[in-house]
């Protein structure tokens, strides 16, 4: 993943954030989804070092390694596991295999890791990615959301969307363009706890405005259908 510690440089960036929410499964049969946000914001002036995200993998308990399909892999391990990197749209997927033993930390790469690079210079990179655990060796298609206010991605029937800017303040209406169809269940992150907010869809965008009967839980969250 993205780090912001003096080992990883932390001087060359403004920001640097980790958010996760994690969709439980409604039934015992249900699959396990977490969706991962990644923020980092280049410091003006700074020459940035790492800025690929990646996901160590225990490859000693894999049958083989994870099969890659454009932004998204899928290998078998307790469960069937599914990761799609869903922002940036540019990005490419990669796989390096485990070198080394543990003892030469942090020289060799002792674990294996899916690695996702994206393919941009700008200063503000953003990363959304989705890890699903099921039974059932069934992929559900997760599509990036891309928006002036709002990242986030549409997995299965559910929409989940987090602040684009680090720290951001909600005090007007946002919108997520983004296609509907399908969709069940919003999950808006990045509020104020407490708050109140409505929730509408129209055509291919959906849009929170303050003020409603929808309140932010105590992670600044907001759940509603549509």
């Amino acid at each position: 993943g993205v780090y912001s510690s003096g080992r990883y440089h932390s001087h060359n960036y403004d920001a640097v954030e980790r958010h996760v929410l994690w969709l439980k499964p409604s039934t015992q049969e249900g699959d396990d989804r977490v969706v991962v946000y990644d923020l980092i914001d280049n410091r003006s002036g700074a020459t940035p070092s790492e800025r690929s995200w990646q996901m160590h993998i225990d490859t000693a308990h894999l049958a083989s390694e994870p099969s890659i399909v454009g932004s998204g892999a899928s290998y078998q391990a307790e469960s069937n596991v599914q990761v799609d990197v869903v922002v940036p749209a540019d990005l490419t997927l990669s796989f390096d295999s485990p070198q080394g033993t543990h003892s030469n930390n942090p020289a060799d790469v002792y674990t294996g890791r899916l690695r996702a690079d994206a393919q941009s210079s700008d200063a503000a990179l953003r990363y959304v990615s989705v890890l699903r655990a099921s039974d059932a060796p069934t992929s559900v298609v997760a599509a990036g959301v891309e928006s002036a206010d709002v990242v986030g991605v549409v997995s299965g029937s559910d929409l989940v969307l987090f602040q684009r800017e680090a720290k951001a303040t909600v005090s007007a209406a946002q919108t997520a363009d983004v296609s509907t169809s399908g969709v069940t269940t919003v999950w808006w992150t990045g509020l104020t706890p407490g708050a109140d907010y409505s929730l509408g869809a129209s055509g291919g965008s959906v849009t929170l405005t303050p003020g409603g009967n929808l309140s932010a839980d105590a992670a600044g969250v907001v759940v509603g259908s549509i």
